[in-house]
């Protein structure tokens, strides 16, 4: 959330080895679970072993999860079990949604129960009405229009390969970057490294402790051994600091590599 990230793709870095539950699946879940505002988790995630203790998680606070008493241009729910209703003036029926509010909103078109939704909030008025209305609009409405952030999507890769195949977004990923101790590159390198170029949908990779390079050792699909890594990659950087630990956990890359990427993203939309 603090980064603005659009979606997390949680890839299985050794592919068949699984021997007491795939920790792959279980980071999904818990990413899929913590993006979700708290109102609709019950309809929407299904209830599972892996997520037992995952209501001890911070929250996550980011603008889609929103509270009470907020009354927002958008709001996220989900489509209730109940007989569709009829739009004022006999314009069509629709939806019933649980938005969050102690009155649930009839949207514009008729949904299948249980499924999640982004609503377009005309008004908070009832006019007199034992509901509001609500517009259904694509997820990512908010963002576009509004420039607010508005959640991500999870998605679970079987393989490092598949997460560049299964880009989501209709074309694939047109800037890749992959984050390795043992990269050459510094990002910190001014001189070599100066900004990102303009892109659609930027990609950012990071491996295991072992590196990205374990990875693509490990995946049989892709055909290469591991010093060939930054073949995948526009850019191949070193991000962490040297020296002081033996390595860098992945926990630890994530925060200061996007750290240091999102100013220069910042700097790139400046320019353009």
């Amino acid at each position: 959330g603090l980064f603005e990230i659009d979606e997390v793709v949680i890839y299985d870095d050794k592919p068949g080895d699984v021997k007491w539950g795939d920790p792959s699946l279980f980071l999904a879940r818990v990413c899929q679970y913590a993006e979700t505002p708290p109102y609709i988790r019950k309809v929407c995630i299904p209830r599972h072993q892996d997520l037992q203790m995952a209501g001890l998680l911070s929250p996550l606070e980011a603008p889609h999860h929103a509270k009470l008493n907020d009354q927002l241009p958008y709001r996220e729910g989900v489509t209730l079990d109940k007989p569709p209703g009829t739009r004022p003036g006999g314009n069509g029926t629709g939806s019933f949604v649980d938005v969050g509010l102690k009155t649930n909103v009839l949207i514009d078109r008729p949904l299948k129960p249980g499924m999640r939704v982004t609503v377009r909030m005309p008004s908070y008025d009832k006019a007199g009405r034992s509901y509001l209305l609500g517009e259904a609009v694509p997820p990512n409405r908010p963002r576009s229009e509004l420039g607010v952030y508005w959640g991500f999507q999870t998605r679970h890769a079987p393989s490092l390969k598949a997460v560049f195949s299964g880009c989501p977004f209709g074309d694939a990923y047109d800037y890749k970057v992959g984050v390795s101790e043992k990269a050459s590159l510094s990002i910190d390198d001014r001189k070599k490294f100066k900004a990102f170029p303009s892109f659609k949908h930027l990609l950012v990779v990071f491996g295991p402790s072992g590196g990205i390079e374990e990875c693509v050792e490990a995946d049989e699909d892709l055909a290469m051994s591991g010093n060939q890594a930054h073949k995948l990659f526009n850019a191949f950087l070193r991000t962490t600091p040297t020296g002081g630990s033996r390595f860098v956990r992945p926990e630890e890359a994530l925060f200061i590599s996007l750290s240091k990427i999102g100013p220069l993203l910042e700097r790139e939309n400046a320019a353009s």
